[in-house]
């Protein structure tokens, strides 16, 4: 029996951005920007994972699984006791890049900025494409954060990132950012002025180089979320509004090359609460007497102790205001002995040579 099978086709739909000077781009080069921010970490999954994690630390004495313990306490709030045991860590293993990057965001949560921006710049130093090559990002915002503690209106004037038109241009740098603001989404509750500039910057990028109804998102974020209330983001979110007007009759053509293809749909309103999720709703109550915190215990199943690795202060004393200009009597005396010493050598010198050269003329 001869069974002829004749061909089918799928049906496939093309989704397509629009970007602010009306160029179209296809959503699959940029699926990965639908990923939701974070607003806080998965509690109850981080809680359920420690177990395993300080079981196998245990058996391994892995300095590997002390960071990943360390950086589930991080994302559990315990920022001191993460810090601790990564000082450690990265004061055995100086070569870690991963060491010295989580050792500076943990220097961050504690407040200590100068000594983040230290291990970041280590960290780069180490590694230059670590977070695929974000971490420049994340040197700008402790820089910020320096300036912020010297004029606290300085936001007010500048952005975080300082973009130039160029940069935004670039997709490289969407990516980077895009990077940076996930990660630190869960770790920032809002309001926050700098991660509200960050999500500017994302903006921009998005208006720029791809897609209006993202950057109009990210505006609504900065707002929203982060508590932006200047007039430029606003006057940004109606800027997005009026190019959707603008653009509303530009439409992908369907592919020549493939007529069986479906439709192609230009993407339109996207909501910025969809893109934020909430990973501990209803909150979990963490039972802290189920788990191990102790730096100590912790260091000790990798063959470790915690130092006091700050260097005591050199203390200076002033000197006696009585005294200043003035020898003290010890060095005066030892000045009087030198110069007896050298005026009895002298003339001992003198009939030395006096003898010899005597001596050779005969």
């Amino acid at each position: 029996m001869c069974i002829t099978i004749a061909p089918t086709f799928a049906c496939l739909n093309f989704y397509y951005s629009i970007d602010d000077d009306g160029d179209l781009h296809e959503i699959t080069q940029m699926h990965q920007y639908f990923k939701k921010f974070n607003k806080n970490f998965n509690v109850k999954k981080i809680c359920k994972s420690l177990p395993k994690i300080e079981e196998k630390l245990k058996e391994s004495g892995d300095y590997k699984d002390l960071s990943d313990y360390a950086i589930a306490l991080m994302k559990l709030g315990l920022f001191e006791e993460a810090k601790d045991i990564l000082v450690e860590l990265e004061f055995a293993h100086p070569e870690e890049y991963k060491l010295a990057s989580n050792l500076g965001t943990a220097y961050e949560l504690v407040g200590e900025v100068d000594s983040a921006i230290k291990y970041i710049n280590y960290g780069m130093e180490l590694n230059s494409n670590a977070h695929e090559g974000s971490e420049w990002v994340h040197i700008k915002v402790l820089e910020t954060k320096n300036h912020l503690k010297e004029d606290s209106t300085w936001l007010e004037n500048h952005t975080v990132l300082e973009l130039s038109e160029k940069q935004e241009a670039d997709s490289n740098v969407l990516h980077q950012i895009f990077i940076q603001a996930h990660e630190r989404f869960p770790f920032t509750p809002g309001p926050d002025p700098i991660m509200a500039s960050i999500m500017l910057d994302l903006a921009d990028c998005f208006a720029a180089k791809t897609s209006i109804e993202h950057a109009k998102a990210m505006y609504q974020i900065a707002k929203e979320h982060f508590g932006d209330t200047s007039a430029i983001v606003n006057e940004k979110i109606n800027e997005m509004l009026k190019l959707r007007g603008k653009y509303d009759g530009i439409f992908p053509e369907r592919r020549r090359d493939n007529p069986r293809e479906g439709e192609h749909i230009k993407i339109d309103g996207i909501r910025y609460g969809k893109l934020i999720d909430d990973n501990d709703d209803p909150p979990y109550e963490i039972n802290w007497e189920d788990y191990e915190t102790n730096v100590d215990t912790l260091l000790s199943w990798v063959g470790l102790e915690q130092i006091d690795r700050t260097p005591p202060p050199i203390e200076v004393l002033p000197p006696d205001e009585e005294s200043v200009g003035d020898v003290p009597e010890e060095k005066e005396s030892n000045t009087w002995l030198i110069i007896a010493a050298i005026c009895c050598v002298i003339p001992v010198i003198g009939i030395f040579i006096f003898k010899k050269k005597k001596s050779n003329q005969e």
